[in-house]
């Protein structure tokens, strides 16, 4: 396949793949269970026979989610439920729903109470990281959920299984950091928004096929050549780029994004599971030793010393914060990260932003400016 036909079935899986949810049941013969954004452990679904579908909410404008939850929620949950109220969610034969925040948690609530015939858990992560007792904490949760998974599916879930869910799982995680180090080392080869929709199309495939896909691309690009080393580079830090044409705007004003630490980009890629050992101790640890978020406690600055670190190794020239309305636990953090990138003399620049943002001309304007002072 070209690169072309690649990119436009990954397009085509990132588009409304909600409504094709029959569609994949018949394909991979496995029930398919929704998950929404944060950490959920993918390989423990897979391994059990499930088909795990990663999503957060819809870009459609929203006129249901109100009569369900506060308006002052985020995007992202309002919009799922947005998804629930028009029917959209019916097809799915569950959904599992981390509790990485308030809103989070009462979308859960919502959903239990309109779908009280259809399988749902609640995966407790640890708020706290980087500590033992939140590692045992994790660990002890995740032998939880998997009594919980069984007793969906009717069986068990075997070592063997499992160890070979986190080979594939693992197997595309290096696709997708292979793709990136190709995008970094010879510009223009692909686009950011084309990597990007990569990346988000693996959270709403079957691994299986997203890696036969990779592995096409990644040899249809291989021997391209590299365009013009980029003007413009900046990390990108938040939790996901919505809407897509985001992506369209950096692309107009000249920007190339050489880093990240977005949920649907490098978070989901860069830390594999380790495939020796104990399972679930292996999972435990990617998610306690993954890249910092918002939704998470760390030692102090750790979060601030990551970006900045980020942005001195690709050389980048300045950071954008893509700050998701109404996130509260992003609310909280931003001070910290703002005065710890100026002292550090990077310049940044924050974005408001939600699923179903339509202020792009003045985000653009925006960004133009920034890209016209960083270059001063």
């Amino acid at each position: 396949m070209t690169a072309e036909s690649v990119l436009s079935r990954f397009n085509e899986a990132t588009t409304d793949p909600l409504s094709k949810l029959s569609e994949m049941e018949k394909a991979t013969g496995k029930k398919v269970v929704g998950g929404f954004l944060y950490d959920l452990p993918e390989e423990m679904l897979h391994a059990a026979g499930l088909q795990p579908l990663i999503f957060w909410g819809t870009n459609k404008p929203l006129s249901r989610a109100d009569t369900l939850i506060q308006s002052f929620c985020c995007s992202l949950v309002r919009s799922t439920l947005e998804l629930l109220a028009d029917g959209t969610l019916d097809g799915l034969q569950g959904m599992l729903i981390p509790h990485v925040c308030d809103s989070a948690q009462q979308m859960s609530s919502i959903w239990k109470y309109n779908f009280q015939d259809k399988y749902t858990d609640d995966y407790y992560l640890p708020k706290k990281l980087r500590s033992q007792s939140s590692r045992d904490y994790l660990l002890a949760e995740l032998n939880r959920f998997k009594g919980s998974v069984e007793g969906f599916c009717g069986g068990k879930i075997t070592e063997s299984s499992m160890e070979e869910s986190i080979k594939l799982y693992n197997e595309n995680r290096a696709l997708m950091r292979e793709l990136n180090d190709l995008r970094l080392n010879k510009p223009g080869v692909i686009s950011d928004k084309d990597f990007y929709t990569s990346v988000k199309a693996s959270m709403m495939m079957p691994k299986e096929e997203h890696s036969a896909l990779m592995k096409e691309l990644l040899g249809s690009l291989k021997d391209a050549p590299a365009g013009e080393e980029p003007e413009v580079k900046l990390v990108v830090s938040g939790l996901v780029w919505e809407p897509p044409e985001l992506l369209d705007l950096f692309a107009e004003v000249g920007i190339s994004i050489v880093g990240d630490d977005l949920y649907n980009g490098s978070r989901y890629f860069l830390k594999d599971v380790a495939e020796d050992g104990d399972p679930l101790e292996a999972m435990a640890d990617r998610h306690i030793n993954n890249l910092p978020c918002c939704c998470y406690h760390y030692p102090q600055q750790e979060t601030a010393q990551h970006l900045i670190k980020l942005v001195k190794d690709t050389g980048a020239h300045g950071i954008v914060i893509l700050e998701l309305m109404f996130c509260e636990p992003q609310d909280f953090e931003l001070p910290d990260l703002l005065k710890a990138f100026e002292e550090a003399d990077i310049p940044e620049l924050s974005l408001e932003t939600e699923q179903q943002t339509t202020a792009l001309g003045q985000m653009k304007t925006r960004l133009e400016a920034f890209v016209e002072m960083i270059g001063d």
